[in-house]
C-alpha cells in the first residue's frame, strides 16, 4: 500500500493495541479539505483504512492486511480499536482552528465529530439560556431569564465565553406617556408622563457582537428668524393688547405710527409711505426696492426652534456554525420582525403600537467572572427606541447558498432605530467620566 500523504495532510501518531501487543499508528486528516475522509495509517504513513460515510466506520483498504508484531488481521484490529480511533479522530479535528472545525462539521464527512460538535453547541446554548449574569448594577444584568414572549437569544452561541464586548437589545412593551395637562402652562408639570425603568415590562433579550461603524449624531434645530421695524411695532402692540387690554394695544400702535410720521428722518417717512403702499396693493410689489433700491433691515438672527430625535443604524451579519446556532439566528430575526410589527386589538377596530427597545453597549468587567458585562461608559448611551425598518438579506455573499436543511449560509440584517424622546442637558447628570448620550 502506497502512502497517500499530501503537502496539506496532517498525521497524529499514538500507541494502539494489536492483538496481545501494541504498536504505533495514527490518524491522517487533511485540514484544508474537509470532504476528504480521515485515514488510519501505520508509523510510516502507509494507509491501512479510511473512514466510510456509508458504513460510518473505518474500512480497510485491503481486507488481507495484517498489522503489528503478532500479525493481527486488519478486521480484528479495527474492531478491537474502533472506539480508540473514533475518539482520537474527534479530538484531533476539535483541536483545529475554528474555521477548519466548522468546515468538517458542515461537510459531515466524519459523522462522530459532527454529532460531538452539535452536542457541544447545544450545551452552550442551554447554558447561556439558564445563566443569570449580573454586571455592575443589578438592573444592568444581561442574559437574565425573563418571562417574555421572545426569550433570551444570543449570537454566536458561545459569545458569553469570550472576552468580547456586546450590544444588548431588550424588547419592551410600549408604554405611552399619557397626557398630563395639570400645571403644564404654569410650569408645574410637563405635558407628557414618565417612562420609568422599573415599571417596564421586558419581553425578551437579544445579545449580539458590537458591529463595525457604530456612531451617533446629536443635533438641534436652529432656524433663521427675521424681524423688521414695522413687524416689531405690530408685535409690541399685540403683546400690549394681550397683557394690558386692546385699548392699550391700540394706543401703543398709535404712538408708534405718530412718532414715525413726525420723525425728521426722511428715510423713515419714505419707508413708511412705501410700506403703506405695499399693503394697499396686497404686498405683492416691492415698492421700496423699486423706488429707493433698499429693503427693510430684517434683523436676521439664528434662533433655537427645538430638539431633534436621534436615529441609529446597525448591520449584523450572522453565519451559522451548527444546527443549534442556525435555529438561534432564525429566532433572532423573527423576534426583531415580530416585535416591530403593529398589534391588533381583540375587536380589530384599533391598532396598538409595536414593542420598543432598550439598547446598550456592554463590555467585559475587569477582573470579573467569565461572562460578566457592564454598561460601556466610553460609548454613547441610547434612550428607548422604536425600530423603524428592518431589511433582511438572505444571500449577503452575492449568491444563494444553503445547507442541507435549507438554512442560508449567511444572513444579514440592517436595522434603523429612532429614540422616542430627545436628549436634554440634564440627562447627562454630574458624572464626567463617561460620554453620556
Amino acid at each position: 500500500m502506497a502512502p497517500v500523504n499530501t503537502p496539506t495532510s496532517q498525521t497524529t501518531l499514538f500507541p494502539v493495541k494489536t492483538g496481545t501487543s501494541s504498536g504505533t499508528f495514527g490518524i491522517q486528516i487533511n485540514p484544508q479539505n474537509s470532504s476528504s475522509p480521515p485515514n488510519i495509517v501505520d508509523k510510516d504513513g502507509n494507509v491501512l483504512a479510511t473512514w466510510s460515510t456509508t458504513n460510518n466506520s473505518f474500512t480497510p483498504l485491503d481486507a488481507n492486511t495484517k498489522v503489528g508484531v503478532d500479525n493481527t488481521p486488519i478486521g480484528a484490529f479495527l474492531n478491537q480499536n474502533s472506539d480508540v480511533f473514533t475518539k482520537n479522530t474527534t479530538t484531533i479535528i476539535n483541536k483545529l482552528p475554528d474555521d477548519q472545525k466548522k468546515s468538517f462539521q458542515q461537510a459531515n464527512t466524519f459523522k462522530p465529530y459532527t454529532k460531538f460538535a452539535e452536542k457541544k453547541d447545544q450545551q452552550i446554548a442551554e447554558s447561556v439560556a439558564a445563566t443569570d449574569i449580573a454586571g455592575g448594577k443589578k438592573e444592568e444584568a444581561i442574559g437574565r431569564n425573563t418571562a417574555g414572549t421572545y426569550g433570551n437569544l444570543v449570537y454566536p452561541l458561545d459569545i458569553k465565553t469570550t472576552a468580547q464586548d456586546v450590544i444588548r437589545f431588550k424588547i419592551l412593551k410600549f408604554k405611552p406617556t399619557g397626557l398630563n395637562i395639570s400645571g403644564a402652562l404654569s410650569g408645574g408639570a410637563t405635558l407628557g408622563g414618565n417612562r420609568k425603568k422599573g415599571d417596564r415590562v421586558e419581553l425578551g433579550t437579544i445579545i449580539l457582537p458590537i458591529p463595525g461603524n457604530i456612531s451617533d449624531t446629536n443635533s438641534c434645530n436652529w432656524g433663521d428668524d427675521k424681524l423688521d421695524a414695522f413687524t416689531a411695532v405690530g408685535a409690541n402692540a399685540a403683546l400690549t393688547a394681550i397683557q394690558d387690554g386692546i385699548g392699550k394695544g391700540v394706543e401703543t400702535l398709535g404712538r408708534a405710527v405718530e412718532g414715525t410720521a413726525g420723525a425728521g428722518n426722511a428715510d423713515v417717512k419714505t419707508s413708511l409711505t412705501a410700506k403703506i403702499a405695499e399693503l394697499a396693493v396686497g404686498g405683492g410689489v416691492n415698492i421700496l426696492g423699486r423706488t429707493q433700491g433698499a429693503v427693510f433691515n430684517p434683523n436676521l438672527e439664528l434662533l433655537f426652534s427645538g430638539p431633534e430625535l436621534r436615529s441609529f443604524s446597525f448591520t449584523f451579519k450572522m453565519s451559522a456554525r451548527s444546527k443549534p446556532e442556525a435555529d438561534e439566528i432564525v429566532k433572532i430575526i423573527r423576534a426583531f420582525k415580530q416585535s416591530m410589527s403593529a398589534q391588533t386589538t381583540e375587536s380589530s377596530i384599533f391598532l396598538k403600537a409595536p414593542n420598543t427597545y432598550e439598547i446598550a453597549y456592554l463590555r467585559r468587567q475587569k477582573n470579573g467572572k467569565e461572562g460578566t458585562e457592564i454598561v460601556h461608559t466610553r460609548l454613547g448611551k441610547i434612550k428607548e427606541c422604536a425600530l423603524l425598518s428592518l431589511t433582511t438579506n438572505y444571500a449577503p455573499e452575492g449568491q444563494y447558498a444553503v445547507y442541507n436543511d435549507g438554512t442560508p449560509v449567511s444572513y444579514e440584517i440592517q436595522m434603523q432605530f429612532k429614540e422616542l424622546e430627545p436628549i436634554f442637558n440634564n440627562d447627562y447628570g454630574n458624572v464626567t467620566e463617561n460620554i453620556g448620550f
